[in-house]
């Protein structure tokens, strides 16, 4: 491993350059879309030559602004020590925060009306240069990212004959677990870590995938009771199908067509038999297995044996089949947890409502012989199997912050109700609690030694993005810490107030600046810029065409203004309200309503003359908007470096390394963390 030292400058350095690059545009980047027609974005936040130059591009050219391909030399960063001066001797000069904090506050305000007016310092003249800068200093072209192969984890995390269950999951959540799922497995069996916390679990998409699959103890943390207990049922949900799922799995990797076997095979399968073992533990053995007719294991012919035989003793039943319906999974709960309600929520929940409304249809197409055939076969499967799937899976609702004990929660949520009911057996025997506890924890030695932890997140949402790095610094049980953050604006700031900071926990510890580093040179970006952190380059250059999808919010802001005199920040309830309106008279009707409004001044006449009064601004929002998302991917340098710093600044802390692993264009959140302390 390269000298920690070295790599601590490296990262200061890299920040440095991306902090004095966008310096001089945070004005630019902290402007809110929806005021683009009232406060005149276009000529404020724009120079002559580049509002000229973005009129002039056609729509092709356009589209293309973010994908457009410079050849960048990547700077190695070191090479030449009189291009960067030194970290410690580096002062962050930026005039816009420097005019909003002449009122002598702790706190730069700016979001005040006067600052929202103040003008960038344009030191690029053309669209080309500012690009390439833009470019460079994001983390996809810099020398901090890692490889895989630099965790010495052994090869690809994303493996062409994966055992992946995709089942109640989108492509997204999918592609996400897959990958997160194998590098937690692999980690956890590098540093020997036997207990794995996933914090803000949500759902418990990859919590569930670590213990079915890859037989981790998993403890699943979430502050909402309504994600715990939604996690528990998918889990049922999920243990009483994972034998016919990932039976299939297997079957279908091997290209053999399921619920179509003639005569000839179902007596070739019959036959088999004589393992006792069943096949959720040897899934590994099947993928390594090279043997010719190792397309089908003997403890999956085994299974199926049994299942043909209940199935045809069911038939024989009279009952078999008014038992089907009474043994079909349980309807989801549809209830769902907005995500910006809570700070520890795990936003792996993205897109995913609609897929698990479909929780209860067959689980891998009609393929799947194994579930809703012959309800006696369901009914008489034998519990153990399900129990033992679940056996290292456990649930909690606790909300976590800087003061949370881990190793407490961990014991909390692995002893539960098992200690409860070894309590209540041993009391009856004449045992005190204290020899209870202690013979408890003698027959679970994973407690009783005090488990290695390794802490992870898959999105973790917000505050808990920046608190879950706290919590593996200060936490001694914690080995290993592998997190994927993101809703970067709803973490607070030290330095710069929020808009909303009023209605905001105050006792809450800033999310950013974490490191030292930023601390003592009171770096602030602003929440609209942490906002902008959020957009994905890469998923805008993919489309056809640049839209303004935000245009008709922009237009009710100013006839908003035109007829009260005022807009007030502290509205709610429009977002997408303009999807439900049938045109634009419709949807500022709808939005006045909504907002308790007075709507005897709006007609359809007078929308009408503002829609074509603004017609020619919807393209040039387009143009400013895609502009603006070329410097998005700094903003999110910004945030996850000072992340890597603030993890390398820590003496527990052997190494930490960034990482891109997801696809930037399925998964925009994609950087991860991974840190092992000594």
């Amino acid at each position: 491993m390269e000298d920690k030292e070295d790599k601590i400058r490296l990262v200061q350095m890299k920040l440095m350059e991306v902090l004095d690059f966008i310096s001089d545009y945070l004005p630019l980047i902290n402007c809110h879309s929806n005021d683009f027609l009232l406060n005149n974005h276009w000529e404020t936040f724009l120079s002559e030559p580049i509002r000229s130059e973005l009129d002039s591009l056609s729509a092709a050219e356009l589209v293309s602004l973010l994908s457009q391909t410079h050849s960048i030399e990547k700077v190695v960063l070191g090479e030449d020590p009189t291009q960067y001066p030194n970290p410690s001797s580096w002062n962050f000069q930026c005039e816009y925060l420097d005019k909003a904090s002449s009122s002598g506050d702790k706190k730069w305000k700016i979001y005040t009306k006067d600052m929202q007016h103040f003008c960038p310092n344009w030191v690029h003249e053309d669209l080309k240069s500012f690009l390439q800068d833009a470019q460079r200093c994001s983390l996809h072209n810099s020398d901090i990212l890692s490889n895989v192969d630099d965790l010495d984890i052994n090869g690809d995390l994303t493996l062409k004959d994966s055992m992946l269950i995709s089942t109640f999951m989108n492509q997204k959540k999918t592609h996400e677990v897959e990958v997160m799922g194998e590098l937690c497995y692999r980690l956890s069996q590098k540093y020997d870590t036997n207990v794995v916390v996933d914090l803000g679990s949500g759902k418990g998409y990859l919590s569930t995938h670590l213990a079915f699959q890859h037989k981790l103890s998993v403890i699943g943390v979430d502050a909402q009771t309504i994600n715990t207990k939604g996690a528990s049922k998918r889990a049922d949900i999920l243990s009483r199908q994972w034998e016919g799922l990932t039976r299939n799995k297997v079957l279908r990797s091997q290209k053999t067509v399921l619920g179509k076997l003639g005569k000839k095979r179902k007596k070739e399968l019959r036959k088999a038999g004589g393992w006792g073992d069943t096949f959720t533990g040897n899934q590994r053995d099947i993928k390594r297995s090279s043997s010719p007719r190792s397309d089908i294991m003997d403890d999956v012919l085994n299974g199926f044996a049994q299942f043909f035989e209940e199935q045809e003793r069911s038939r024989n039943e009279p009952s078999s089949h008014d038992n089907v319906k009474s043994n079909s999974p349980p309807s989801q709960n549809k209830d769902c947890c907005d995500s910006m309600k809570t700070k520890t929520k795990n936003c792996e929940g993205e897109e995913q409502n609609a897929t698990d409304e479909r929780l209860n249809e067959k689980s891998e197409g009609s393929e799947n012989i194994s579930l809703n055939i012959g309800g006696n076969f369901l009914e008489r499967k034998n519990t153990a199997e399900t129990s033992a799937l679940k056996a290292n899976h456990f649930l909690i609702t606790t909300y976590i912050d800087t003061d949370s004990d881990i190793s407490e929660i961990v014991m909390q949520a692995m002893a539960g109700e098992s200690l409860s009911s070894f309590t209540k057996h041993s009391c009856e025997h004449g045992d005190t609690v204290q020899q209870t506890k202690d013979s408890y924890l003698a027959e679970n030695p994973v407690l009783g030694e005090g488990p290695t932890l390794m802490l992870t997140g898959l999105h973790t949402c917000g505050a808990l993005g920046s608190n879950i790095l706290r919590l593996f610094v200060n936490s001694p049980s914690v080995k290993v810490l592998c997190n994927v953050a993101c809703c970067y604006h709803l973490m607070s700031e030290k330095f710069v107030a929020s808009p909303f900071e009023d209605k905001e926990d105050l006792n809450e510890e800033p999310g950013f600046p974490l490191s030292e580093f930023l601390r003592k040179n009171k770096i602030g970006i602003g929440r609209q810029a942490r906002n902008l952190a959020s957009q994905s380059v890469n998923r805008r250059a993919q489309d056809a065409e640049v839209l303004a999808k935000q245009f008709p919010r922009m237009l009710l802001q100013k006839i908003l203004y035109d007829q009260l005199g005022y807009v007030r920040s502290d509205w709610k309830g429009l977002r997408k309200l303009d999807q439900k309106s049938t045109d634009m008279f419709d949807y500022v009707m709808r939005a006045f309503i909504k907002l308790g409004l007075p709507t005897d001044k709006v007609n359809r006449e007078l929308v009408e003359c503002y829609c074509e009064k603004y017609r020619d601004h919807r393209r040039k929002f387009a143009a400013f908007f895609q502009l603006k998302t070329a410097l998005a991917p700094c903003i999110e340098a910004v945030i996850v470096l000072d992340r890597l710093c603030f993890l390398l600044e820590q003496e527990c802390v052997y190494d930490a390394k960034l990482l891109q692993l997801f696809d930037p264009v399925t998964s925009p959140r994609c950087y991860g963390i991974v840190s092992v302390k000594t």
